[in-house]
């Protein structure tokens, strides 16, 4: 059961789109090192619906290791038609002040933010 629900939920488009933002921030890549590795099971779950062209949302936490330290990935969406938009993403760690937002609320999961300096 618990290797079923990890399957749905990395290879969603949330979970896919969440892992590449944060390995692209130059501010979790500082905290971290060269290497940003997700846990093996992301935490919450994915619900989804096809009534309606695509309807759904999607609430876990994604534990994230590095060379040089260790954090939380925090991932909220909901789907609208078909299209993911993120309520929230953002990274916490110990050491690090506050969380980082990774998006603003509303943007797309397709729309692909470049790199934060």
């Amino acid at each position: 059961m618990l290797l079923a629900l990890r399957s749905v939920i990395v290879s969603s488009a949330v979970y896919q789109d969440a892992l590449d933002r944060a390995r692209a921030d130059a501010r979790v890549v500082a905290h971290f090192g060269d290497a940003i590795e997700p846990g093996f099971l992301p935490v919450g779950g994915i619900e989804t619906r096809s009534a309606g062209g695509g309807s759904g949302r999607a609430a876990f936490v994604i534990q994230l290791e590095g060379s040089t330290g260790a954090g939380m990935l925090h991932v909220e969406a909901h789907r609208w038609t078909g299209l993911w938009i993120y309520r929230e993403l953002t990274f916490v760690a110990d050491g690090v002040p506050g969380p980082i937002d990774l998006v603003s609320p509303g943007t797309p999961v397709s729309a692909r933010a470049p790199a934060t300096p």
